[in-house]
């Protein structure tokens, strides 16, 4: 028996693999390599209400039972075979399936290139592989890299060809498979085989799809290239390097609501609205005949997302509480705080001393302090010497789904306990309280924090204007939050991929 996160990974992608087929396939062929048993089908209902396939279960040596079988077929809606294959050689004709899947099993075949060259050969041209395999770690973890290579021939003569330091996904690219989504994780309950890729890949001659691929790289570039050049740039001249300064001057001056004590409390619940209704709103934009398209790119789970309007609360009585109680409380209860505490007024704008630079690095400091403050929060949220009660009580959002097989939605985040509210306002404040900080720094923090929060709770993914598409290497964004709402654990930060 594997740990419930693992069965949630193999869930997750098999149907991701499954859902991408049917933009080709109504019934898709489906070949599983490498079955086994039979349990991470049965144990992780990776067929469980997910509409009619042919599945074909294979392995070299089928070891399940009849009583397992039946089980199997019984969560199945359509057809089931079993057939004793070796991946090295399949039997099965050319472009016989539209769908091929593997779990722990590519680390344990004879010729890795051959083997996956073999799920290629019976594959459809517009085919899907979907995998979850044990790898070599990634290289931010050279310890465990190291641990691995010295372990992987013992582990070899151990069980049954195993190899601990494979590079599984490196391989499938280089076969000319072309990547629809892929996630590296560590499960540190699978000891030697943690490390973890899930990934759902298309055969190869979709030129539509790669093209389509190199363009969303190429606009993130742009963006991203954007982004960085407009510092530098605006520090240049004089007039715009203090241009901050001239917009705090005329809100000063001009918009009377920001001496208002409640201005941030406002401002923040005003970020919230608008990033909830621009990611519950978004495939809106695009025409109903291409949106099924259009989820297949980049929703996590390949689906449309539920209940689009749900954020507005006007479903029914639950809905409505779960929409705005949450508002209503915290701003009720920053309204009692500033009865007790005093606001200072906000500073004169008498200089020019908000450069640009200052600004963008005040801004950045403050999002940087509150994801690694919260991460640390985050962590003892989860952990088993924490009180049960507390567990229970952050437990809320994690309970908060839209389904066994849907991705997160933006409304998710904020509904949470009360505590949770209160944690994270907290640390919103002790991050807007360090010393100097600007007035408008405080406010753009307040817009980028509570958009970033949105964005990793709205199961989209890959689209070019995304942060941890624009900054893969420093932001995790929407998959890495998805998969610690599925994991129950890990990818602690909000933000931040560390």
């Amino acid at each position: 028996m594997y740990p419930e996160a693992f069965y949630t990974n193999v869930r997750t992608t098999f149907q991701k693999a499954i859902s991408v087929a049917r933009t080709s396939a109504t019934t898709p062929r489906v070949l599983e390599i490498g079955a086994g048993n039979g349990h991470s089908v049965l144990d992780g209902h990776a067929y469980n209400k997910i509409g009619a396939i042919d599945l074909t279960i294979s392995d070299v040596e089928l070891k399940i039972s009849p009583a397992t079988r039946d089980k199997i077929r019984a969560q199945v809606e359509g057809s089931v075979r079993f057939v004793e294959a070796d991946v090295d050689a399949l039997p099965f004709e050319s472009g016989e399936f539209d769908v091929v899947l593997s779990s722990l099993c590519l680390c344990s075949v004879r010729d890795h290139e051959k083997a996956i060259g073999e799920i290629k050969r019976v594959l459809t041209p517009s085919g899907t592989f979907g995998m979850v395999e044990h790898v070599l770690a990634e290289d931010t973890d050279k310890a465990f890299q190291i641990s691995q290579k010295i372990l992987s021939p013992l582990q070899q003569a151990v069980a049954g060809g195993c190899h601990l330091d494979r590079e599984t996904g490196r391989v499938v690219e280089k076969a000319g498979f072309e990547v629809v989504n892929t996630s590296r994780y560590k499960l540190d309950d699978m000891w030697p085989v943690s490390a973890q890729l899930s990934g759902v890949y298309l055969r190869g001659g979709a030129s539509v799809m790669m093209t389509e691929s190199v363009e969303i790289k190429l606009t993130a570039r742009t963006i991203r290239f954007a982004l960085l050049a407009s510092v530098p740039l605006l520090s240049i001249f004089q007039t715009t390097r203090t241009l901050p300064s001239m917009m705090y001057s005329i809100l000063y001056n001009h918009v009377p609501i920001v001496h208002s004590p409640m201005f941030e409390a406002y401002l923040a619940s005003t970020g919230f609205a608008l990033a909830i209704g621009f990611w519950s709103s978004l495939h809106l934009l695009v025409r109903p005949k291409k949106r099924f398209d259009f989820y297949r790119k980049f929703r996590i789970s390949g689906k449309s997302p539920t209940n689009t309007f749900e954020w507005l609360g006007l479903s029914g009585f639950k809905p409505f509480v779960d929409s705005y109680v949450p508002l209503f409380v915290y701003l009720a209860a920053i309204a009692v705080f500033h009865t007790f505490v005093r606001k200072p007024s906000l500073p004169f704008p008498h200089d020019h001393s908000l450069t640009i630079f200052r600004y963008v690095s005040e801004v950045l400091f403050g999002i940087f302090s509150y994801d690694i403050i919260f991460s640390l929060i985050h962590r003892l949220l989860h952990h088993n010497r924490v009180p049960w009660f507390i567990r229970q009580l952050h437990s809320r959002h994690h309970r908060k789904r839209a389904g066994d097989h849907d991705s997160l939605l933006p409304i998710m985040t904020v509904q949470h306990s009360w505590w949770d509210g209160f944690l994270q306002v907290l640390v919103n404040i002790i991050v807007q309280k360090f010393p100097g900080k600007h007035p408008l720094s405080k406010f753009t923090h307040n817009l980028l924090v509570t958009y970033l929060l949105v964005e990793s709770h709205s199961g989209w993914d890959k689209l070019p204007f995304m942060s941890h598409v624009l900054f893969p290497k420093m932001l995790g964004g929407s998959v890495k939050h998805q998969r610690h709402h599925e994991d129950g654990g890990g990818d602690y930060h909000q933000f931040l991929n560390i």
